[in-house]
């Protein structure tokens, strides 16, 4: 047992160095690039900073040692509640989730709903999606902080009464509701996008060849579409990668908080499955700033250019088409946060 815990805390204090690191250089790129200034990376960094959070909670936790006999007094229960237990992690994590579902509407309503969407770009908008962020988080798991209680000395894991439906319910409410809806929303997405691509390719075989001002700014106006669609699909791939790999990382804990809640395990806090599932759980927020590093065009766009090597030419000349086209249905303010997102 002591090999295990040591391989525990090993594995979570790199997962945490690696988060802090991580989701620190997501913040210093958004907050110093000027043209990553907007609602929607505005989510993606308060996700870093829930992130960041999480990691260094985590590499404090596993590194702070705690006393070896707690006091069963007030604040030795607080310690056992807030500290020694994982459920502050988790009410982190939690906040993570709905935040990513945050995001994950946002992009679903700017591909599917572009009208309801621009209601949602505003600063008042993105503090409704953090307040709310923060206001369920702390309700979803404040049952889960009276399972931790001082027993002889110890902080000790113990099961409740109304665990088997409280338990159930706020797995349901933490991570399953949530996948659903995400998973809800990626499959929508994914058809919008392909009928938008269908629908531009038939725009574009009707344009005619002749040099005319009129074919010239239908020309004009079906590429800029196609560079707005590019736009799209590489933050829509970006999100499904960071959804799958939420899944993968928080299916296996949850899965067997959910059998034990019902009965159908018997769950060892201390044991290799709680172990296992918990480091995977806690990979996920070290997992974001890698997959936005090589997946993320945009963010790797903002990288070079806070190190002193920018390439906007693509974007600015999208902005500057849509400046010069009355035409278009996207008016410049959309167009620019299509392209900034």
């Amino acid at each position: 047992m002591a090999d295990i815990s040591l391989i525990y805390r090993i594995c979570e204090t790199i997962i945490g160095v690696l988060g802090v690191l991580g989701n620190g250089l997501i913040i210093t790129v958004i907050w110093r690039v000027p043209f990553m200034h907007t609602s929607s990376i505005a989510i993606i960094c308060h996700q870093a900073i829930i992130d960041f959070l999480g990691s260094l909670l985590l590499l404090l936790q596993r590194n702070i040692p705690v006393p070896a006999q707690v006091p069963q007094t007030f604040g030795g229960e607080l310690l056992c509640r807030v500290w020694i237990g994982d459920v502050t992690l988790f009410l982190l994590f939690v906040a993570s989730t709905y935040n990513l579902l945050a995001l994950t509407l946002g992009r679903y309503f700017n591909i599917v709903h572009p009208l309801r969407f621009r209601l949602m770009q505003s600063r008042k908008g993105v503090a409704a999606v953090i307040v709310i962020v923060w206001l369920l988080a702390p309700l979803i798991k404040t049952y889960s902080f009276l399972h931790y209680s001082v027993v002889d000395g110890q902080c000790n894991f113990r099961q409740l009464p109304a665990s088997k439906v409280m338990g159930p319910l706020i797995i349901c409410l933490q991570f399953f509701l949530p996948m659903v809806i995400m998973l809800y929303c990626y499959i929508h997405m994914a058809v919008a996008l392909k009928r938008q691509a269908k629908l531009i390719t038939l725009k574009t075989d009707d344009v005619g060849q002749d040099n005319t001002t009129a074919e010239v700014g239908r020309a004009a106006q079906m590429h800029q579409q196609h560079q707005l669609l590019k736009v799209r699909r590489d933050i829509f791939e970006t999100l499904v990668v960071v959804f799958v790999t939420f899944v993968v990382c928080w299916a296996p804990s949850q899965v067997a908080y959910f059998m034990f809640n019902i009965g159908l395990l018997e769950l060892d806090v201390k044991g290799p499955v709680h172990i296992i599932s918990t480091i995977m759980t806690a990979s996920n927020c070290c997992l974001n700033p890698i997959i936005y590093c090589f997946k993320y065009k945009l963010f790797r766009r903002a990288m070079r250019t806070m190190i002193g090597r920018p390439d906007n030419e693509q974007f600015d000349g999208l902005i500057q088409t849509a400046a010069t086209n009355t035409t278009q249905n996207y008016n410049m303010q959309e167009l620019k946060m299509t392209v900034n997102e």
